[in-house]
């Protein structure tokens, strides 16, 4: 949820409407009808996702150092289809 939107069901009881409440995407009345809680998921449920993330997040941070690190030039060759690098004939040339 948007900040504004959470705020104003965060001060919600349950069966109240709230004043009209403003967002990016426009104006809202909200009702709310009931609360639940929410377990968290056991670690082992999670524990791919998060090690895929942390992998994911790792690369890029290294590819941001490398980035940084590196002289790119950028070459703009008007004869160079962008279908061309799918080409692997080419690397035989």
């Amino acid at each position: 949820m948007v900040p504004p939107f959470e705020q104003a069901v965060i001060e919600l009881e349950v069966g109240e409407v709230s004043k009209p409440v403003k967002t990016d995407f426009g104006w809202h009345v909200i009702l709310l009808n009931e609360t639940r809680a929410v377990e968290s998921p056991a670690l082992e449920d999670v524990r791919e996702m998060l090690v895929e993330d942390l992998r994911r997040a790792a690369v890029e941070a290294e590819m941001a150092i490398l980035r940084s690190q590196a002289d790119i030039k950028l070459i703009e060759d008007p004869q160079m289809a962008p279908g061309a690098v799918k080409n692997f004939e080419l690397l035989s040339q």
